[in-house]
C-alpha cells in the first residue's frame, strides 16, 4: 500500500529539513514524498533540493494552501494521504501504524494527537487536542458542523474518500485547508484515532501580545479567527450538501468555536463578525454545546462552564487574564 506524504510549504526554511527528514525516516518502506513549495522567497527551494532523489519536489506560484493541497493531490499515487505542514514533525513508526489500520477497509481517516514543540523542536505543554471523536463521526459532524479532530499534520486518509472534493477551491481555502479533507473523509467510512501520539506539532514564538488569545497559527487578530471559522464551516456544509450528504446547518457550534466568538466580543466587540452576537447569546449557545458534545468528562464541561461565565461578566482586566490563561493550556 503506498502512502503519499504531502508537504505543503511557504517561506518555512528553517524548519523544512527537519520536516522532510522525518517523512524520509519512516520504517514503513512504501512511501512517496511530494514537497508542493508556494512561492516561497526565503531558501526552502535550494534546501529541499538537497534531498534530490529522496523527494519530489515541485515549485508553484503563491496560491494558498488549498491551491498547495490541490497540488500535492494531483500529484500523489498513493491510496493513502498524508497533508503534512512544513514545520511539523511524523514520528517514526507512524506511518507503518496508520497503514495496518487501513487493512480495514471501513475505514476512511486515521488521526492521532500531536505533541507540542516550540520553534527550536523543545517538547512543550502536553499533547494535542486532548479529545478525540472516532468511529462513525458523522452524527457529530451533522449536529456541530465539526468533531474532535487534529490539525493537518495528524491525519491520513483514503484517497477515494477525497476525490470528490479536490480540487478544492483554492481562493476559499487559502489558509485554513486543512477543514474540508477533515470534514468530508468521514461521510465516507469510519474514523480510527491511534492510541499514542504520531508526530509533533509546531507552536510559533507569539510576539504580539494579541496573538496570545488565538491559538498558534490561527489569525492573530481574535475576529478574523472567528470569520475564518465560520467561512470555513460555511464551505464545508456547502460541499457536503452539495453532493447530499446534509440536508440542514449544524443546530449547535462546537465548544471551540463559541469560546473564539467570546474572546472576539471582549477583546475588540466593535470588530465581531458575527451581526447581533452578544456575551449573554454565547453563553446559551455555550452551555448547550457544551452540554451536547461528546467526550468531555464532568470535570471538563464544568471548567468550560466556568472558563465561559468568567470570560462573559467580568471586567476585562480580569476577562483578560482568563481568557490568556485559557489559551496558553492549549486545550481543545
Amino acid at each position: 500500500m503506498l502512502v503519499s506524504v504531502l508537504i505543503n510549504n511557504y517561506n518555512y526554511e528553517r524548519f523544512l529539513a527537519e520536516c522532510i527528514q522525518s517523512a524520509i525516516s519512516q520504517s514503513y518502506p512504501d512511501v512517496e514524498i511530494i514537497l508542493v513549495d508556494d512561492g516561497s522567497i526565503d531558501q526552502s527551494i535550494k534546501l529541499a533540493e538537497s534531498f534530490k532523489g529522496q523527494i519530489r519536489v515541485i515549485s508553484q506560484a503563491n496560491g494558498g494552501q488549498g491551491s498547495a493541497y490541490n497540488t500535492g493531490f494531483k500529484e500523489a499515487r498513493g491510496e493513502i494521504l498524508i497533508f503534512l505542514d512544513s514545520d511539523d514533525l511524523l514520528l517514526p513508526n507512524t506511518i507503518k501504524e496508520i497503514v495496518d489500520v487501513f487493512k480495514d477497509r471501513a475505514i476512511t481517516k486515521v488521526q492521532w494527537r500531536l505533541a507540542l514543540i516550540d520553534d527550536d523542536s523543545n517538547q512543550i505543554g502536553s499533547l494535542f487536542p486532548e479529545t478525540l471523536h472516532d468511529g462513525d463521526v458523522r452524527p457529530i459532524i451533522k449536529k456541530f458542523g465539526n468533531y474532535a479532530s487534529p490539525p493537518g499534520s495528524g491525519n491520513a486518509y483514503r484517497r477515494s474518500a477525497l476525490i470528490n472534493f479536490f480540487p478544492m477551491a483554492k481562493h476559499d481555502w487559502k489558509i485554513g485547508a486543512d477543514t474540508l479533507p477533515a470534514l468530508v473523509a468521514p461521510f465516507s467510512g469510519k474514523v480510527h484515532s491511534l492510541k499514542r501520539y504520531g508526530g509533533f506539532y509546531r507552536i510559533h514564538h507569539k510576539t504580539q501580545p494579541v496573538n496570545t488569545f488565538v491559538m498558534n497559527n490561527s489569525p492573530s487578530i481574535p475576529s478574523k479567527a472567528v470569520e475564518l471559522a465560520v467561512k470555513t464551516q460555511n464551505l464545508v456544509y456547502e460541499a457536503l450538501s452539495k453532493v447530499d450528504l446534509v440536508s440542514e446547518p449544524p443546530q449547535y457550534a462546537m465548544p471551540a468555536q463559541i469560546k473564539l466568538r467570546l474572546i472576539s466580543l471582549r477583546v475588540a466587540p466593535q470588530d465581531h463578525p458575527i451581526p447581533k452576537d452578544s456575551r449573554i447569546q454565547c453563553l446559551k449557545d455555550g452551555f448547550s454545546s457544551i452540554f451536547y458534545w461528546p467526550g468531555f468528562s464532568l470535570k471538563k464541561r464544568l471548567l468550560y462552564i466556568a472558563w465561559m461565565i468568567a470570560v462573559a461578566l467580568l471586567p476585562y482586566a480580569l476577562a483578560k487574564k482568563v481568557i490568556i490563561a485559557g489559551m496558553n493550556r492549549i486545550r481543545n
